[in-house]
């Protein structure tokens, strides 16, 4: 066996500290319903031609358990290229 460590490239990005909610967006909402307030989600997929909607990994909110989800671009933000390895813990 290789004792080398495989690297990958992923676009990683933060979720929205705060949202309009309700009618008129009269209503503040921190985070979203599954992710705390500027937690790091990797994007690993999109719907290519829409640009609307991303598949992320997230630690949930509650859990803390890393779930996959399809959330809008808009409940993403500070959008960045990173490296990690083979070895870290989102694989």
């Amino acid at each position: 066996m290789s004792s080398e460590n495989t690297s990958y490239r992923a676009a990683v990005a933060n979720s929205i500290p705060e949202r309009p909610y309700g009618p008129g967006g009269t209503e503040t909402r921190y985070g979203t319903k599954h992710f705390a307030p500027g937690a790091k989600v990797y994007i690993i997929d999109w719907y290519a031609g829409t640009c609307e909607r991303i598949i992320v990994v997230c630690q949930q909110r509650k859990s803390k358990q890393f779930i996959t989800l399809v959330i809008d671009v808009k409940l993403a933000e500070n959008l960045r290229a990173t490296q990690f390895t083979s070895n870290s813990s989102l694989l």
